[in-house]
């Protein structure tokens, strides 16, 4: 089943095309690592996909949805978790998955025990009542992620989700979206600068350079490319961007 597919997309600013002219399909079930080096159009292609930017030409679809005209059906189908958390500092966190569990109109009891375990593993009871201001930048990231995956989403937009974590709380990160994927079966897009990151969840790459995509592929196929010089993940991504 095609969840995305994005045909054609282009997008400049001023001058400066920032997305020419790529095409990429996503299927329910990808877990697709999209990388490039800052300024390569990632957040561009995500922004426009979210429907916070729009573009110069081409065609977006979502769930079946044309994004330029029916964007409003999308309404709680997508998970979208930025390099921001989205959160409200001056309320607690308590407050702020309540608000949001309103604002989208989650049926907690849908997935009552999955929610639950979201809870327990980011210890709400021990954090609901603080505001969410004089959380560690760890904890706020853990509370922005639980907000978004008990959305149920079938569409996951994580961009760079482990940015500033510790090493705890990003195997904590890494246990729910395997959890979730499991559970759901999601298709996933993940931006990340860590390919420890990218090789413990993607099942496939996606890489832009210079506003295209020069290399789609599975993860798998993406590894053979170092095997026979014994290269690792990160050697074989610096070739791409940097060749």
């Amino acid at each position: 089943m095609v969840v995305a597919d994005v045909s054609g997309l282009s997008k400049s600013y001023k001058n400066k095309k920032v997305l020419d002219n790529i095409s990429f399909q996503l299927n329910k079930g990808d877990i697709v690592g999209y990388l490039g080096k800052n300024g390569s159009g990632k957040t561009t292609t995500i922004n426009i996909l979210v429907g916070l930017l729009g573009y110069d030409a081409g065609n977006i679809s979502i769930l079946g949805y044309d994004i330029s005209k029916d964007y409003n059906s999308l309404y709680g189908k997508l998970g979208i978790m930025f390099d921001e958390n989205g959160l409200y500092n001056k309320m607690t966190v308590k407050q702020n998955l309540d608000y949001f569990v309103k604002l989208y109109k989650v049926d907690l009891r849908r997935n009552k025990s999955f929610v639950s375990e979201l809870y327990k593993e980011m210890d709400y009871e021990s954090i609901k009542n603080i505001q969410v201001s004089k959380l560690s930048k760890g904890m706020k990231r853990m509370v922005a992620l639980v907000r978004t995956l008990m959305m149920w989403p079938e569409l996951l937009i994580l961009d760079e989700p482990f940015d500033g974590i510790d090493i705890e709380n990003r195997c904590s990160f890494i246990n729910l979206i395997k959890k979730y994927y499991q559970a759901k079966k999601p298709t996933i897009i993940l931006t990340s600068h860590v390919m420890a990151d990218i090789e413990e969840l993607a099942n496939r790459i996606i890489i832009l350079k210079d506003s295209r995509i020069i290399l789609d592929q599975s993860i798998e196929d993406f590894k053979a490319q170092g095997a026979d010089d014994a290269k690792s993940l990160s050697e074989i991504y610096l070739s791409k961007i940097c060749g």
